[in-house]
């Protein structure tokens, strides 16, 4: 079955091609060139309203973007990739605006900078690409938010969001927080009301089946929405999907953040999560049908509820943590959920993939030195060697102190963002020995093996 697991695996890959190139949650190639590039003025709520043309692949939208404002003047500049900008307007004035590269950028006038906030609203459209998915029976967005909505795409900078959707007759879907209802519209729509990251920002619509868990006190529903072409059966694995979310909150101590875990099955390449959902592939779907020990890609998207949704990277030097904890947590839930033999396999399976990339001189240290782009911090290093150190250290301080160490993380930044720093803080404090021991681990490159 590794066998079968990594030819599975390799050909979700090919198919993939530039998206996703190097496993769940990679970021894509491109991008800003820098994560800590200045953003003087930063979104704080977005608001979208878009809509799909399926058979032409692409989209109109309007997004409002309420901006906190810094108390120097300067230029807004957001992220955009590859979207035909119409206008920027704050109220009825029109501003001047230049797209360039993969940003977009814009002056205010002096009066609006005489209050603490703005709202501008930016007319635009754009094409199917990596970032929105669209196809004859589904659309779903991916980790690249900046290819359907202009946004401040850097980790540590959290937003509300609410998206209206604009979808053929009969498509039913998903996306971020609560479904919302306005009478007399058929448009698909969703508020979040807490702040998130702009790459777990999105949503997910289609001709699509469903099926979902019985609501229970105090427990998520847990909702299924797949393509006409994936087999019904699938429903088996809500119970499934039931119990992981139970076992991350017993070992977290915080409860899953929603009332709603949504999966998608569209397509052939997702493998995406988001706040309050997940965007999984159809081959996958049979994957698990035909051995449900195959759960390794629900636990995975699951786990990014804690590590890297509710909890995120502060800048992208730092994306290993949220990569690194959720291959990790997959490991350990599927050692409680079908034994040893398991945790072994997931375990060797990281192992083989450092020694492999150790010898293609591909390995580097976890946190990456200084500013960070996309590229740099993305390939299977974070998950596979994050992986062999988070587990190294269980195996090391044993579980008691593991999960409280991992309950003080998370419990210290909800609704936040994270450091390495942060990290070596909850899980050595003032134990030198331990601290020198992650350091040697995150901070350097392992020797080939």
């Amino acid at each position: 079955m590794d066998c079968q697991r990594r030819l599975f695996i390799a050909q979700l890959l090919a198919l993939a091609a530039c998206t996703r190139t190097e496993g769940p949650s990679s970021p894509p190639k491109g991008g800003p060139s820098r994560s800590s590039r200045a953003v003087r003025d930063r979104p704080i709520a977005y608001r979208v309203r878009l809509d799909l043309d399926e058979k032409a692949s692409s989209f109109s939208a309007t997004t409002e973007i309420e901006l906190a404002l810094a108390e120097r003047g300067g230029p807004v500049v957001l992220d955009a990739k590859d979207l035909d900008v119409a206008n920027v307007e704050l109220g009825p004035t029109k501003l001047d605006y230049e797209t360039r590269g993969e940003t977009l950028s814009f002056e205010l006038p002096a009066r609006a900078r005489r209050d603490p906030t703005a709202r501008v609203r930016v007319a635009y459209a754009g094409k199917a690409s990596e970032g929105l998915r669209i196809a004859p029976d589904y659309a779903f967005t991916g980790f690249d938010t900046r290819a359907w909505m202009p946004c401040a795409f850097d980790p540590s900078i959290r937003s509300t969001f609410e998206v209206s959707i604009a979808a053929p007759a009969g498509w039913t879907g998903t996306g971020n927080g609560t479904r919302q209802h306005e009478a007399g519209s058929p448009r698909l729509q969703w508020r979040l009301d807490d702040p998130y990251p702009a790459y777990t920002l999105g949503f997910a619509v289609g001709d699509f089946w469903s099926a979902s868990t019985a609501t229970a006190s105090g427990a998520p529903i847990v909702e299924l929405l797949a393509s006409q072409r994936t087999p019904r059966e699938l429903a088996e694995c809500l119970s499934e999907v039931t119990k992981m979310v139970r076992f991350f909150e017993e070992r977290t101590g915080i409860r899953y953040p929603f009332e709603r875990f949504s999966l998608v099955f569209a397509g052939d390449t997702a493998m995406q999560e988001k706040a309050s959902f997940a965007a999984l592939n159809e081959p996958y779907a049979q994957q698990w049908l035909e051995n449900p020990h195959e759960d390794w890609l629900f636990c995975h998207e699951l786990s990014h509820a804690w590590w890297g949704n509710l909890v995120t990277c502060h800048g992208w030097a730092h994306f290993w943590l949220n990569e690194a904890f959720a291959t990790a947590m997959t490991a350990i839930y599927k050692e409680h959920r079908w034994g040893n033999a398991d945790y072994e396999r997931e375990l060797t399976l990281a192992r083989e993939r450092v020694t492999k990339l150790l010898g293609a001189n591909k390995g580097r240290p976890l946190e990456m030195p200084g500013e960070a782009t996309f590229t740099e911090v993305g390939g299977p290093w974070p998950y596979a060697y994050g992986c062999e150190v988070l587990l190294e250290l269980r195996a090391r301080i044993g579980d008691g102190a593991f999960f409280g160490a991992v309950r003080a993380y998370l419990g210290s930044h909800q609704l936040g963002s994270v450091t390495t720093e942060d990290f070596l803080d909850a899980f050595a404090g003032r134990d030198v020995g331990l601290r020198d021991f992650l350091v040697s681990q995150v901070r350097q490159t392992p020797h080939r093996r």
